[in-house]
């Protein structure tokens, strides 16, 4: 079964998104290769699809911390 969960996407900067996402978006798709994740930024808010809880629970606390680290400017 597919799990699904949104968190805050919220940047307060274009640059930070950029850094976060990585360019040509190869940060989230780094993750979503070494998780078996599905990432889709809408909007303010992340979607999240795991195949368990557990997979789902790591990925956001993975891009919690990404998001730390790039406001922090160590990203």
């Amino acid at each position: 079964m597919i799990m699904t969960d949104k968190i805050p996407f919220v940047m307060e900067h274009a640059n930070e998104a950029q850094a976060l996402l990585g360019p040509k978006d190869e940060v989230f798709q780094a993750i979503e290769a070494e998780l078996a994740v599905a990432l889709t930024p809408r909007g303010e808010e992340l979607i999240i699809q795991a195949d368990t809880a557990d997979t789902l629970e790591l990925t956001k606390a993975v891009i919690k911390t990404l998001q730390q680290l790039v406001k922090k400017g160590l990203a």
